[in-house]
C-alpha cells in the first residue's frame, strides 16, 4: 500500500476531514486559541436584562433566592452575588454589562462549591471555577457558554427543561421564571459549606476606578490591550471608553517630505540660502562640537560656521544674515 493511499484513509476525530489525526488538526488548535483569546481579553460581561425577570430596574435589591442559578448562554463566566459558598477569593476589578447597558462592577474571582439539587431528588456535588462575585447583581448566573467549553460536558433537552449531562451525572434546568409568554430556565445549587465569607477587603476593589484615558497616560501611552490586561492584573477598574489620544496621534503622524530640488531656481545673489547642521566626533580647541555649513545657491559660494550647542542656531543666523545683507547691499 502506498504511504499516499495510507494517508487518505486516516480522518481526523475532530473536524472529521482526511489526511491527518486530531493532534495534528489545525483547526482544534486555531479554536483553542479562539477560547483562550476570549476569555483573556474579555472585559466586559453581557447578561440578560433586569426585564426578563420581572424585577424593576430601579429595585436592584429584589434579589431571588440565594441558591438558585439561571443558566444563562450569554454569560461568558459564572457569577454570584453572595459570597456564601465561595473559595479561593482573589480580588478581581471586572465590567459587566447588563442588556439596559447598566454597568456593574465585581469585586472578586473565586470557586463555588455546592450540591446540585434536581428535582428528580437526585444530587451530586459541584465545583464551578472562574465565578465572579459581583455584589449588586441580583441573581446568581450560570454561565452555559463556560460550562459547553468543557468537552464531556454535553447539552440538552427534555419536555422543555435544559439538561447538561455527564457520563455519571445530569443538572436538570428545571426552576422556571416566568415573564409573560417567555421563561428561563434555573437550578438550585445550594453551597456545601454555607458559612458566609467576610468580602470587607475585596471592597476597596469595586472602587479603585481609573479613567481610562488617565492610565493610559500614566503607562506611558502603551496600546489599548497593554492599558486592559495591566488595569486587571493591578485590580484597577478602568471607566470610560478608549479613545484616540492627542499624543499618540501625533508621534504616529508622518512629517510632510520636503522635495530635494525647488522648482524655481535662484536667479539672484542671496535668493535662496541652504544650511545644514551636523555634529563632528571631536571637540575642537575653542569647545565647539557642531558644524553649520551655509550655501548660497545661486553661486555655490558656502561658509562654515561652528557652534558649541545646537540652542545658538537662531542667533548665529540672525549675525549671519545681517552681515549678508550688509556685505552684499540687499
Amino acid at each position: 500500500m502506498s504511504t499516499k493511499l495510507a494517508a487518505a484513509r486516516v480522518t481526523c476525530t475532530y473536524c472529521n476531514k482526511p489526511y491527518h489525526t486530531e493532534d495534528k488538526c489545525f483547526k482544534k488548535a486555531a479554536d483553542l486559541r479562539n477560547r483562550t483569546s476570549s476569555r483573556d481579553s474579555a472585559e466586559l460581561i453581557l447578561i440578560t436584562t433586569h426585564s426578563a425577570f420581572n424585577v424593576s430596574e430601579n429595585d436592584t435589591s429584589s434579589k431571588l433566592d440565594e441558591d438558585l442559578f439561571i443558566g444563562d448562554s450569554g454569560a461568558t463566566c459564572h457569577m454570584r452575588y453572595s459570597s456564601t459558598g465561595m473559595t479561593d477569593l482573589k480580588p478581581c476589578a471586572t465590567e459587566v454589562t447588563v442588556g439596559n447597558n447598566a454597568v456593574m462592577k465585581s469585586i472578586a474571582r473565586g470557586t463555588y462549591k455546592g450540591t446540585v439539587m434536581n428535582s428528580n431528588g437526585s444530587s451530586f456535588p459541584i465545583t464551578l471555577t472562574d465565578v465572579l462575585l459581583v455584589p449588586d447583581l441580583w441573581l446568581n448566573l450560570f454561565s452555559i457558554t463556560k460550562a459547553i467549553e468543557n468537552d464531556a460536558l454535553g447539552l440538552g433537552s427534555f419536555r422543555g427543561k435544559m439538561i447538561l449531562s455527564t457520563t455519571n451525572h445530569k443538572m436538570i434546568f428545571d426552576e422556571v421564571l416566568r415573564n409573560g409568554s417567555g421563561r428561563i430556565l434555573g437550578i438550585k445549587i445550594p453551597p456545601i459549606n454555607p458559612a458566609p465569607v467576610d468580602v470587607t477587603q475585596y471592597a476597596s476593589v469595586a472602587t479603585s476606578s481609573t479613567p481610562h484615558a488617565i492610565f493610559h497616560q500614566q503607562l506611558g501611552h502603551p496600546n489599548h490591550q497593554i492599558v486592559s490586561k495591566t488595569a486587571k492584573s493591578l485590580n484597577y477598574f478602568l471607566t470610560g471608553k478608549p479613545t484616540q489620544c492627542t499624543s499618540c496621534a501625533l508621534c504616529k503622524s508622518k512629517r510632510k517630505m520636503i522635495p530635494k530640488h525647488a522648482p524655481n531656481h535662484a536667479t539672484t545673489r542671496g535668493y535662496r540660502l541652504a544650511i545644514d547642521l551636523s555634529s563632528t566626533s571631536h571637540i575642537s580647541f575653542g569647545g565647539a562640537k557642531y558644524w553649520l555649513l551655509i550655501q548660497d545657491e545661486f553661486t555655490g559660494h558656502t561658509w562654515s560656521l561652528f557652534l558649541l550647542q545646537k540652542s545658538e542656531l537662531p542667533e548665529i543666523m540672525l549675525i549671519f544674515l545681517r552681515e549678508f545683507q550688509k556685505d552684499n547691499k540687499l
